[in-house]
């Protein structure tokens, strides 16, 4: 497990894509720069900025299942639900729906957001999502409808300060 931990910080190098799991994957060097960590059941989910991939590891044995590029970079992600992400891609202003169920993953752009976006959580409900911009010094709140697939309501809060990270507190406690 040390050994996964220190791939993971150090961005590991190793590209996998394999078809059939008795397949040995193809290689590819490149750099990443590991961002954003997950867990999913079985799996560990490690969001890449440099290289815009979500390599997927299995928790069990620490062997690297796959890597699919979904951003052109990314700044942050969170889980939606058991197979689906939220990708923020600061490059392109977007946030991204990672769908994990297909091979490659599938990904469509739900929502833009500025070029300076750093951080994003997703309220409770799961159908609102916050997103800092560094640059613009604003929280951006973004409402869905129940399916994700439309935009309902899009808000902007101007800042003193460029914001940095988000914490969503639970108003119930």
């Amino acid at each position: 497990r040390s050994v996964l931990a220190a791939f993971i910080l150090l961005g590991g190098t190793v590209f996998i894509t394999a078809d059939h799991p008795h397949e040995k994957p193809t290689l590819k060097t490149q750099l990443r720069r590991p961002v954003a960590l997950l867990t999913t059941g079985e799996l560990l989910l490690v969001g890449n900025r440099q290289s815009g991939t979500v390599t997927v590891i299995d928790k069990a044995g620490g062997a690297i299942l796959a890597e699919h590029p979904v951003a052109r970079r990314i700044a942050d992600m969170a889980r939606l639900d058991e197979h689906h992400l939220v990708v923020l891609d600061d490059a392109t202003g977007q946030l991204r729906d990672v769908s994990l169920r297909s091979k490659p993953a599938s990904v469509r752009s739900i929502a833009t957001v500025p070029r300076s976006a750093s951080k994003l959580a997703l309220a409770r409900e799961r159908r609102q999502i916050f997103v800092t911009a560094t640059w613009s010094r604003e929280v951006v709140s973004i409402t869905f409808d129940e399916n994700f697939d439309k935009v309902t309501q899009k808000e902007s809060i101007e800042l003193p300060f460029a914001p940095r990270e988000l914490l969503l507190v639970d108003e119930d406690r």
